[in-house]
């Protein structure tokens, strides 16, 4: 969006406010959105005719209370307007969503992966090939999609377009964007999962909370934050923290590095320590759930060896923690993903090594919550961020070639 201080800035400005209004509080009337955005009435009515005769809002008669009278008329979201496409690449598959411009989810299909699959390239043309059987499936072009946002594991990069790296195909890239154009026009994103998880969290703990932290366990480690800053403005960072080094010249990681946190703690982690394997080990990409619910019902059954290997991964998460902490000051922390159905071995652990942590100790332990439901944080923030991104980057901007209203 333009600087504000220019004329075109602020109605840029002023046209977004109106469209995150709509959003916050659903169909309104005018007076309504100026009281909620804080925009001057004749303000709100020279906007919203702008964006009804643009196509992206209609009007709705409600009817009076009392049965008597004139209906309200209401300004809501046209659904129509837009359509958004959401890819998750999850370990076992690959999901497709499709929104309209209502966050009204149209359709969805997954796609199984299968663990030996490791060309990134074959994978990109897979993932391409199936966002347009997503378009298709609807009786859409590639041009009727307004934005298409991928959330997945791994360190992203080049502007939020490409992976840099990821657990299966290590250093070999994958720029979504340079693969989707030209025949994809609109914007394309990437972002790491736990970012949108800890959004998701930070939005739920209310408009007061001022940050939020997931941990997400698995076969990767993965760590979101979001924060909100004095004005109310959220952002959110995935820092690499299963690849923060734990210990110099410890066990071998994914990344080829030894000593990182997901050495330890990771699926693959976990299994070479309850079996003693050698350290420099080449470690799974993928361990199968079932294996480490065998190993666990060992855990709960007396194994002190397995036993031993649980604790000591939640040692060496609740010490990455401590120091995020240490500098960031005390967070609630969600724990999620498959390891979460593991967490009761490792929990009075995880929460003994955090409370030695200095600065908790003179300020205050945690909150340390479970979130089963890890899919559904993704996917909720992922399409609130995207919309709201697609109104502040392209509607209120004009951006937006669409059919006007009749």
């Amino acid at each position: 969006m333009r600087n504000r201080n220019t004329t075109e800035g602020l109605r840029h400005h002023n046209r977004a406010l109106v469209l995150q209004s709509l959003r916050r509080i659903g169909p309104s009337s005018h007076t309504e959105i100026a009281e909620v955005s804080g925009l001057a009435s004749g303000t709100v009515s020279v906007i919203t005719a702008e964006l009804f005769e643009e196509g992206a809002l209609f009007k709705q008669e409600q009817p009076p209370s009392k049965g008597r009278g004139r209906p309200r008329v209401l300004l809501t979201l046209n659904p129509e307007f837009a359509r958004l496409a959401f890819i998750h690449i999850i370990s076992g598959e690959v999901e497709y969503s499709l929104i309209n411009y209502n966050n009204v989810l149209l359709d969805r299909f997954k796609v199984p992966r299968h663990h030996s699959e490791t060309d990134a390239a074959a994978f990109g043309a897979q993932v391409r090939h199936d966002l347009f059987r997503l378009a298709e499936r609807s009786g859409l072009a590639a041009e009727d999609i307004a934005h298409v946002s991928i959330a997945t594991k791994g360190l992203v990069g080049g502007g939020g377009t490409k992976l840099m790296w990821s657990p299966v195909f290590g250093d070999s890239q994958i720029d979504f964007e340079a693969l989707l154009r030209p025949d994809w026009a609109g914007k394309v994103t990437v972002n790491n999962e736990t970012c949108f998880s800890a959004h998701a969290k930070l939005e739920e703990a209310g408009r007061f909370a001022r940050h939020h932290a997931v941990l997400s366990l698995g076969d990767s480690i993965g760590l979101g934050i979001a924060s909100r800053d004095s004005n109310g403005q959220t952002s959110y960072q995935a820092p690499p923290f299963g690849h923060m080094l734990h210990m110099p010249d410890g066990p071998l990681c994914r990344c080829g590095v030894q000593g990182c946190i997901e050495a330890y703690s990771g699926f693959y982690g976990i299994l070479r320590s309850a079996f003693d394997a050698p350290a420099d080990h080449i470690p799974a990409k993928f361990i199968p759930k079932d294996q480490m619910d065998q190993l666990a019902t060992k855990a709960r059954q007396g194994d002190q060896m397995i036993r031993f290997a649980f604790r000591q991964a939640a040692d060496v998460l609740a010490m990455g923690l401590s120091r995020l902490m240490t500098i960031h000051g005390p967070m609630p922390v969600a724990i999620a993903g498959p390891g979460l159905s593991y967490f009761d071995l490792m929990e009075e652990q995880f929460k003994t090594h955090l409370e030695k942590n200095l600065r908790i100790r003179v300020s205050h332990i945690p909150q340390i919550s479970i979130e089963p439901n890890e899919r559904r944080l993704i996917f909720t923030s992922n399409t609130k961020v995207s919309l709201a991104a697609f109104d502040s980057e392209c509607v209120a901007t004009r951006l937006v070639n669409r059919p006007k209203s009749a």
